[in-house]
C-alpha cells in the first residue's frame, strides 16, 4: 500500500500509516516525511484519515497537504485545495488495491494452472517408472500400537511386481490382502513412521514366493510409502555364480581368467598349486609369466589371433613355472562374450601332463627292451 502510495513520485503530501493494534494503541508504521513534527502539520487546516480493515487488522491511514501544495492553488480555499489532491490520492490507491486484487486473481489461477500441470507430470512420471510405488497409512489400536496398514493408492509397476491389481487393493487391509496372520514388515514400517528416517533392506516375501528390495519412508503424519523392486532373478543369479564360482575354485586342475587385454584377474587354487605362485602374484600380470621361451612370437600370435576372433584353442605347450621348472600342459582357452556377444575376458584351463609324459616315457622303454629281447 506504501509503494502505491508513492508511486507517483508526489512529495507534495505527508502520509503516516498506523497500526491500530489491540485496545486502540496506535504504532506509527511509516512516514513519508519524518522530518515534520506533528506540530507542524497541525498548522495546516486541511488534513484527512481514513481507517482500513486489511489482513484482520485495522489501520489508520493520515493525508496531510504540506504548504507547497496549498500554496499553488491561491484560487481557492486551503482546505479545499488540500482535500482535492486526498481525494484524488484515495481514488488512486482503490484503483491500485482493485488492480493488485485483479492481478493477484490471475496469478493465482495460473498457480493453480501450474500446480495442475505440476501433478500431472509427476503423476505420469510415477505411473510409468519401473519401481513399484504405494502409499499407506498405518493402523494403531487404543493403546497407539501399530496393529495393521491400508494401502491408499499405487501405481501400474506393484501390479506388476505383485500381480496386485489397483481396484482390488486400494483401501484393503495389508492382513486382508495377504490373508497372513503376521503382517507383512509391520515392524518395519512402523518404526519408519515412528523414526521418520528411510529404510532400505532385501527381503524373501513368502506370500508372493519373490524376492525384493524395498525402500521405505514417511509420507505424512501416519502415512509411508514404500518403493520396490522385484530382484528375484537376480538372487537366481547370484546363487548360480556362487556355485559356479565354488566349482572353479575348487576343480582339480588349474584354471585362470583374463581380461580382454590378458590381464589376470582371477586363478583357482589348483593354479597356484601347480605353478607355485600365489594369487596375490599374478593377479594383474600377464600369463608370459609362465613364458618357457620354447616358442616363438609366431605361435603366440596365432594363438591371440584364433581366441580374438571368438574361437576356442587347444595346444600341447610346456610352461615354466615359478622354481624354473617346464611343465608338460595342454592348454585350452576360451573367450567369455556379454550379453552383446562381445568378448571381455578369457578362461584358461591348464591339465598337467607330467604323468601322462612319464608313463608314456615307461610305456616306450618297455617296447624298446622287450625288442632288445631283455
Amino acid at each position: 500500500l506504501v509503494k502505491t502510495a508513492l508511486a507517483g513520485g508526489d512529495t507534495n503530501l505527508h502520509l503516516r500509516i498506523y497500526d491500530q493494534g489491540v485496545n486502540s494503541e496506535e504504532t506509527l508504521l511509516f512516514d513519508s516525511h519524518p522530518k515534520l513534527s506533528v506540530n507542524q502539520d497541525s498548522k495546516l487546516q486541511a488534513h484527512y484519515t481514513e481507517n482500513m480493515t486489511l489482513a484482520g487488522r485495522i489501520w489508520m491511514l493520515e493525508f496531510v497537504p504540506l504548504a507547497v501544495m496549498t500554496s499553488s492553488i491561491d484560487d481557492l480555499y486551503p482546505e479545499l485545495g488540500g482535500l482535492m489532491m486526498i481525494a484524488l490520492l484515495i481514488i488512486s490507491l482503490t484503483w491500485n488495491l482493485f488492480n493488485n486484487q485483479s492481478k493477484s486473481i490471475v496469478l493465482e489461477e495460473n498457480l493453480r494452472k501450474s500446480l495442475r500441470a505440476s501433478e500431472e507430470k509427476n503423476k505420469s512420471l510415477i505411473d510409468n517408472i519401473p519401481i513399484g510405488i504405494a502409499l499407506h497409512e498405518m493402523i494403531y489400536d487404543a493403546k497407539g500400537k501399530a496393529v495393521d496398514y491400508r494401502y491408499l493408492d499405487l501405481n501400474p509397476a506393484v501390479e506388476v511386481h505383485t500381480g496386485l491389481s489397483e481396484s482390488a487393493t486400494i483401501g484393503q487391509l495389508a492382513s486382508q490382502l495377504f490373508d497372513n496372520k503376521a503382517i507383512p514388515y509391520l515392524e518395519e514400517f512402523s518404526d519408519v513412521v515412528r523414526s521418520k528416517k528411510p529404510y532400505r533392506f532385501e527381503s524373501y516375501f513368502e506370500p508372493l514366493q519373490r524376492h525384493f528390495d524395498i525402500t521405505v519412508f514417511t509420507a505424512g503424519q501416519n502415512l509411508f510409502a514404500t518403493a520396490f523392486i522385484d530382484i528375484t532373478e537376480r538372487i537366481k543369479n547370484e546363487a548360480t555364480l556362487q556355485k559356479l564360482a565354488a566349482g572353479v575354485n575348487q576343480a582339480g586342475e588349474s584354471i585362470f581368467i583374463t581380461d580382454f587385454d590378458g590381464n589376470i584377474e582371477y586363478v583357482n587354487a589348483a593354479f597356484c598349486e601347480l605353478t607355485g605362485y600365489s594369487s596375490e602374484e599374478v593377479i594383474g600380470q600377464n600369463p608370459r609369466l609362465l613364458n618357457s621361451e620354447v616358442y616363438s612370437t609366431k605361435f603366440y600370435k596365432q594363438m591371440w589371433n584364433s581366441i580374438s576372433s571368438g574361437n576356442v584353442w587347444q595346444h600341447k605347450m610346456t610352461d615354466k613355472i615359478k622354481n624354473g621348472s617346464l611343465l608338460p600342459l595342454m592348454v585350452t582357452i576360451s573367450p567369455i562374450k556379454n550379453a552383446n556377444h562381445e568378448i571381455t575376458h578369457f578362461i584358461c584351463h591348464q591339465q598337467d601332463l607330467s604323468e601322462y609324459e612319464e608313463l608314456e616315457n615307461k610305456f616306450y622303454q618297455s617296447q624298446k627292451m622287450e625288442a632288445l629281447g631283455t
